[in-house]
């Protein structure tokens, strides 16, 4: 559909394999750009830009928690989540001024079970994505068998991943 294209709309399959009531842990891949290509993706980051997903139909939300003047917390969601940020004085490990990296997602998909059906429904579907300068011991490899993962649990207390203008590796 032309109108989907010109939207930015069109569906793609996603390398994640998701599979119901399984908590996994995988590196998908480790990626080297270019400089031309560090230097988009730092203009994207600065502009915003959003990644949009999907579960059966159901878009993916990012949960904000706030707390209002009055000293009651809301819950938000925004739809899809931010390809990275730009650093500042009040994110920890960030420098001010540089483009940031979201490359490590943490899914959580709510879903649902009844006794009138077979299986689950998929009634909401949560990301939240940090930005993490990951470390190896030895060689890379998607093999989570065999790959050495120094930054291991996952936090927002550990150094995000820059995106830099030298060509340097940045892993998403």
């Amino acid at each position: 559909n032309l109108g989907e294209v010109l939207h930015g709309s069109v569906i793609q399959n996603s390398p994640y394999d998701i599979r119901m009531s399984k908590t996994d842990f995988k590196v998908l891949c480790k990626m080297e750009l270019t400089q031309k290509a560090s230097k988009l993706l730092a203009q994207r980051i600065a502009e915003e830009y959003r990644v949009h997903l999907i579960m059966d139909n159901l878009p993916a939300a990012t949960k904000m928690i706030r707390e209002m003047p009055d000293g009651k917390t809301i819950t938000m969601y925004d739809r899809g989540y931010p390809m990275g940020f730009i650093g500042s004085a009040e994110r920890a490990g960030s420098v001010a001024g540089t483009p940031y990296i979201y490359n490590h997602l943490r899914f959580v998909i709510k879903f649902h079970r009844e006794d009138t059906f077979t299986g689950s429904r998929i009634v909401g579907f949560e990301v939240e994505p940090l930005s993490v300068k990951h470390q190896y011991k030895g060689a890379f490899t998607t093999d989570m068998g065999k790959l050495s993962l120094l930054t291991v649990p996952v936090g927002p207390d550990l150094p995000p991943q820059p995106v830099t203008m030298a060509g340097n590796n940045a892993e998403i």
